[in-house]
């Protein structure tokens, strides 16, 4: 069964990042921080500080497929219309290979591309009108698209439609939360290393601390059960503490 995964950026604002900063990453200018969430348990799986373009996203799409297990097939991928977005995915999901000629003259000698058969993409795609404001919604499928495997992984999240609308949820509490994802602010990073290490905090805090009223679970006393993204993903028995997640080492 296919897993559905949205993948949104959050905007900040102008010169948020002091242009003195040379991190990798991390420049000077206006700067993204791409998300990518399972909506079915929302889990924050990957976040990258990008600009743009084309090559931001790949370093996103990567670390999304680093943490997939190849064992399945890949999940239902979501994100709006934006065209670096598609070329990552392309890019990352693509497979190049040397056509076998099975006819007389000479054999190919220049190889093609093409992405992988398994590989479910969807856009959703917002018109505005000359104001900006969103007239209408549009669904997309990019690639392949079985109806049928569409149909079950939506399901499987809790989905009807394709939408970004439970990452763009995530991402309004990810704003309430941080003063330094809020738009026009004196509170927004100075600096791009300060802000990479407070995301790293933010996503441990949002994964395996918070509550999400959105994954409880009733128990056999008519109780329910509070979980965090981690509790639903199968990553943690019970929800951790600020303590305990400061105090926390790898090895």
């Amino acid at each position: 069964m296919r897993r559905v995964l949205d993948v949104r950026q959050i905007e900040k604002g102008g010169e948020d990042i002091d242009s003195n900063d040379d991190d990798e990453g991390c420049g000077g200018g206006e700067r993204y921080v791409s998300v990518v969430q399972n909506p079915e348990t929302k889990l924050w799986i990957s976040k990258h500080i990008v600009g743009r373009e084309r090559e931001d996203w790949l370093a996103t799409v990567y670390d999304l497929d680093s943490r997939l297990d190849h064992a399945y097939l890949l999940p239902l991928i979501v994100s709006d219309n934006w065209d670096p977005i598609k070329d990552a995915i392309t890019e990352v999901y693509g497979v190049e290979y040397l056509p076998v000629s099975h006819g007389r003259g000479r054999p190919y000698s220049r190889s093609r591309f093409a992405v992988r058969p398994d590989l479910n993409y969807a856009q959703v795609v917002k018109v505005r009108d000359e104001r900006g404001r969103v007239v209408r919604v549009e669904r997309r499928i990019v690639y392949y698209g079985d109806p049928v495997a569409i149909r079950s992984s939506l399901a499987l999240a809790g989905m009807k439609n394709i939408n970004t609308s439970y990452v763009e949820r995530q991402n309004l509490s990810l704003r309430n939360a941080s003063r330094r994802l809020v738009r026009k602010t004196i509170c927004f990073s100075k600096d791009g290393e300060y802000l990479a290490l407070y995301l790293e905090i933010l996503q441990a805090w949002f994964n395996f601390v918070k509550l999400h009223g959105g994954l409880r679970m009733g128990d056999a006393g008519g109780k329910y059960v509070h979980r965090t993204p981690a509790m639903a993903q199968g990553l943690a028995s019970g929800p951790m503490t600020w303590e305990e997640m400061l105090r926390w080492r790898s090895d």
